[in-house]
């Protein structure tokens, strides 16, 4: 069965879908472009990181083991 506001709806002349469409074609290159910006910020911002650990935190330090003779 279909509802009363199904019947009373009018189809959408073609000029207009493709002006939406082409406006969502856009905004889609738009979030596409924010996203390859946000993994490469993303990336970038990981490998400062690392290396920021390495340079502070790095294996500057010499460990010395010793062991007792065993008689």
């Amino acid at each position: 069965m279909e509802n009363k506001e199904e019947k009373n709806v009018e189809p959408v002349p073609y000029f207009i879908h493709e002006g939406i469409m082409a406006r969502m074609a856009e905004c889609n290159k738009k979030l596409l472009v924010a996203l390859i910006v946000a993994v490469i910020a993303l990336v970038v911002n990981n490998i400062v990181w690392v290396v920021y650990e390495g340079v502070v935190h790095g294996d500057d330090k010499e460990i010395v083991y010793e062991q007792e003779a065993n008689p």
